[in-house]
C-alpha cells in the first residue's frame, strides 16, 4: 500500500470515529421527585463531564415526533436490561433518529436511510454525589455518521 493511501485511509478512520457517541440513562432531581434523563457523550463520562457541556440531556416523552426528548418501548427503559428496549426514538439538537431492535439495532434517520450501529451495552456508570445528575448508566454504544453535538 502507498504511503499516501494508507494516510488516506488512516484519515477516514479518525473522522468516523469521531461520531461514535454513548447513550445514557441518568438520574437527578427535579423540585420535588427524582427525574430521569438521557444523556449522550462521545466519551465514557467521568463526574468532571457533568455540567462541563461535554454532553447533552434530554427527557422522556410518549411522543417526540414535534419535541426534542426521548421515547423509549421495552421493558429495557428507565432503569431496566438495554437489551429489552425495543425502539428508542431520540429528537435531539443535532436531529431526529431512531434505534429498533427487531433491525438489528441499526440507527434510522426520519427519511428510513441507516445512519449508523448500536449496540446495547449497560457496563458503564458514574456515581457523582453532589452533581445535578448523581448517577447514570450506559445504555447503548453508537457508531455513525453522525456528528453534530
Amino acid at each position: 500500500m502507498k504511503p499516501t493511501t494508507a494516510l488516506l485511509a488512516l484519515g477516514t478512520l479518525f473522522s468516523t470515529c469521531a461520531a461514535d457517541f454513548w447513550i445514557y440513562e441518568a438520574g437527578g432531581f427535579g423540585d420535588q421527585v427524582p427525574i430521569t434523563y438521557f444523556s449522550f457523550y462521545h466519551d465514557v463520562v467521568k463526574c468532571s463531564d457533568l455540567g462541563s457541556g461535554k454532553g447533552q440531556n434530554y427527557l422522556p416523552y410518549e411522543n417526540v415526533s414535534k419535541r426534542k426528548g426521548i421515547s423509549c418501548d421495552g421493558n429495557g427503559c428507565e432503569g431496566g436490561n438495554p437489551n429489552q428496549v425495543t425502539r428508542f426514538e431520540m429528537n435531539v439538537d443535532w436531529g431526529h433518529y431512531t434505534i429498533y431492535k427487531d433491525r438489528g439495532w441499526k440507527m434510522y434517520d426520519t427519511s428510513d436511510r441507516v445512519v449508523g450501529q448500536c449496540r446495547p451495552d449497560r457496563s458503564k456508570s458514574w456515581l457523582c454525589p453532589g452533581k445535578g445528575l448523581m448517577d447514570g448508566a450506559s445504555m447503548f454504544w453508537c457508531q455513525t455518521s453522525v456528528d453534530k453535538f
